[in-house]
């Protein structure tokens, strides 16, 4: 996911600019970009290495957490083909092909458990195949929030996380590998 598809995709579905919730948000390359337009920027990335980088920022508020549909212990795995860190995962359908790899047991947590969360208007989520799982921990902050949510869908590996989007009430459209589901006023036609 980059920032050229985030501005072109998501932005003109978002409809205010208080807090943007980047999920996956690795060095932080789809979250520096915003801190000028956004009131509040929340990172969550589970990559000790990577988190690094992205806490350096001040203006982020960084956790070094996963984010899931329970509070766990899991093993995120760096595949070792690509060694880049944006390719981490702690799905168990991803990491059935990635048994090489950096391995780090990270914290898993949901949305929802963080209660202090207001005013969220955009989700990003880049999760190698858990989006569903995120989503699933999301639920209530969705439902309070009503954000614009962008998602990581290559090769529709994230179709069962529209269908549960689409059930909560959103609208869901697709572009090449990424998805923006988010909700219609009665009076906007796309």
């Amino acid at each position: 996911m980059s920032e050229v598809k985030i501005d072109d995709w998501a932005m003109p579905k978002i409809k205010n600019f208080r807090t943007y919730i980047d999920i996956g948000a690795s060095n932080g390359k789809t979250s520096f970009p915003y801190v000028d337009k956004f009131k509040r920027i929340i990172c969550f990335e589970p990559n000790p290495k990577s988190f690094v980088e992205l806490s350096s920022n001040k203006l982020l508020e960084c956790y070094n957490v996963a984010l899931g549909d329970s509070e766990e212990i899991k093993t995120l795995i760096v595949n070792s083909e690509t060694q880049n860190p944006e390719h981490g995962s702690i799905s168990e359908l991803r990491n059935k092909d990635w048994t090489d790899g950096e391995k780090f047991e990270v914290q898993v947590k949901r949305l929802d458990d963080y209660k202090f969360f207001n005013d969220v208007d955009f989700i990003k989520i880049d999760t190698e195949q858990y989006e569903l799982n995120v989503i699933k921990g999301a639920v209530k902050t969705l439902k309070k929030n009503r954000p614009t949510i962008m998602f990581e869908n290559k090769r529709n590996e994230a179709d069962e996380a529209i269908i549960f989007l689409l059930d909560l009430g959103f609208t869901v459209k697709k572009y090449k590998s990424d998805t923006i589901a988010f909700y219609e006023d009665n009076n906007e036609s796309n």
